[in-house]
């Protein structure tokens, strides 16, 4: 059986090798459009700066704090996927410490063992 050179046969196995090409690259590094972590972190400390210049028996105290929350979980639950991601990260476990709260053991094992892979990377 002799090699088909047709331009269809070569267009076809063009084809099928991008497919192979793209369904390679991780679907989560595909669709990363930058910074997440850093993003909401940002935005976390401008809700503690809204909170620390409001009555702390106020509305709007409150629901600074709960908007806090929901990006605190988002930084800590979202595996980062990026160098700059991960130092992100890192930055809002330093804030913590900071404001007199800090991660648990098991919590602060398993950030280690997240963002490594990352930091070993950067010169």
């Amino acid at each position: 059986m002799g090699t088909d050179t047709t331009r269809r046969a070569l267009l076809g196995g063009a084809g099928l090798a991008s497919v192979a090409l793209v369904a390679a690259v991780p679907f989560a590094t595909a669709c990363v459009r930058g910074p997440r972590h850093a993003e909401w972190l940002a935005e976390r400390n401008r809700l503690m700066t809204h909170a620390n210049a409001v009555d702390c028996r106020s509305r709007a105290f409150d629901a600074a704090c709960s908007a806090m929350n929901v990006l605190e979980d988002k930084i800590i639950s979202t595996p980062v996927a990026s160098a700059a991601e991960a130092r992100a990260k890192l930055r809002f476990v330093a804030v913590l410490h900071a404001e007199g709260s800090m991660l648990g053991a098991d919590d602060a094992s398993d950030l280690i063992a997240e963002v490594a892979p990352f930091l070993a990377t950067e010169a």
